[in-house]
């Protein structure tokens, strides 16, 4: 579980440097492999919400 807790950070710093694309696919990644894991599936949500003014609705019908 490692590798999780890695790409886990890996995500989260690349949220500190603004890069929240990349962010968001390092995210997607481990929930393709983890669906499950919750600190996963909430920052992919945070990241996509703040994307636009509209981004919660559009990251919530992306994510079912």
């Amino acid at each position: 579980m490692s590798g999780v807790k890695d790409d886990l950070n890996k995500a989260q710093d690349l949220v500190k440097q603004g890069n929240t694309a990349k962010a968001s696919k390092v995210y997607l990644e481990i929930i393709s492999k983890y669906p499950d894991n919750r600190e996963a599936v909430q920052g992919w949500l945070i990241v996509n919400m703040k994307r636009s003014p509209t981004g919660e609705q559009e990251a919530i019908k992306q994510l079912e």
